[in-house]
């Protein structure tokens, strides 16, 4: 645990500067809808916690803000406090979550401080308020996770259905950790089990299940919701097919974009698209260039990178079993 608490002391030292900050336009937008929906029952209230939705359904992050709001009011100190707070517990969170898939405790350590005091969790904790659905959510992802593995270690059912109970927390407060149903499926197939692999088949189905369910309940939202004018759904803009791939990959990309920082990436991405012809890359420092940048060369790095660090990983992890 000596890890845990350096990374703690660490993080409060290099967050002690958010204090200073100010509320941004979604907190002011946020503590707006508060006070235009103050007055109302509690039947209103549930109706505007759980209306339906088609972009973002997220009741739980809407009940959560409201309490915040109406205890706290724009308290900008208490706010900062809070959100390291819960800053704070998913980096605990995140060390016992590592101790689950490392051997050495080492390495459960030096992950959890690059989680913690890297660039990646930097918006997540500064933006006080808005992101306090992001907090939740992945403290209740990560706990999935966790009772995941415990299944997978003990196979009780129980436990699975607690992976599922916390999974469902979770995205009702931000569907940011949608991609771990992905994650944790691929893992029930690939993780050789200690009991008996029917726990493995009965745990797949039950997440597959809960996978169906949860997109047949969104879906049955939509007759039910207007889109006016203004507005404007993901499916308008991509294609099932780009939807999908950022889905499948956006976790495995995450892996890379935690522990690289992308100024790095982008500097050799840029250098490696220099090597093609004008006709597939474009002119240097065209519009087409920059996007065959980011969209192509940084798009496989990434993934490369992650993969990499996957099989080092693995290769490790056989060297210390052997050992």
């Amino acid at each position: 645990m000596n890890w845990v608490i350096v990374t703690i002391i660490t993080s409060i030292i290099s967050y002690s500067r958010m204090f200073g900050g100010f509320f941004q336009q979604d907190e002011w937008y946020g503590y707006s809808e508060f006070i235009i929906n103050s007055g109302k029952s509690l039947e209103g209230f549930i109706k505007y916690f759980f209306a339906p939705s088609v972009v973002h359904y997220t009741p739980f992050t809407l009940i959560v803000l409201s309490s915040f709001f109406a205890i706290f009011g724009m308290n900008y100190i208490i706010s900062a406090l809070i959100s390291l707070l819960l800053h704070l517990i998913v980096v605990v969170l995140v060390y016992f979550f590592l101790k689950e898939i490392f051997e050495l405790k080492k390495y459960a350590g030096i992950g959890t401080f690059v989680f913690a005091c890297f660039s990646s969790t930097h918006q997540a904790t500064t933006w006080v308020m808005a992101d306090i659905a992001t907090h939740f959510s992945v403290i209740f992802g990560i706990l999935s996770f966790i009772f995941l593995f415990k299944f997978l270690e003990k196979g009780q059912k129980s436990k699975i259905h607690l992976c599922v109970v916390f999974f469902l927390v979770s995205i009702l407060f931000k569907e940011i950790t949608l991609g771990l149903l992905l994650i944790m499926s691929i893992s029930l197939l690939l993780y050789k089990s200690k009991t008996n692999s029917k726990n493995n088949i009965y745990g797949l189905k039950i997440l597959i299940g809960f996978g169906i369910l949860y997109i047949l309940f969104r879906l049955l939202m939509i007759p039910f919701v207007k889109i006016t004018p203004g507005s404007s759904t993901v499916l308008q803009s991509q294609s099932f097919g780009k939807i999908f791939y950022n889905f499948a990959t956006l976790p495995i990309k995450a892996i890379s974009q935690t522990i690289i920082p992308k100024e790095i990436v982008f500097n050799v991405s840029r250098f490696i698209a220099k090597l093609f012809s004008v006709s597939v890359r474009g002119e240097i420092d065209s519009p087409e260039f920059e996007i065959f940048v980011v969209k192509r060369v940084m798009e496989i790095l990434w993934l490369l990178l992650s993969f990499c660090f996957v099989v080092f990983v693995l290769i490790n992890n056989k060297k210390e079993k052997i050992i």
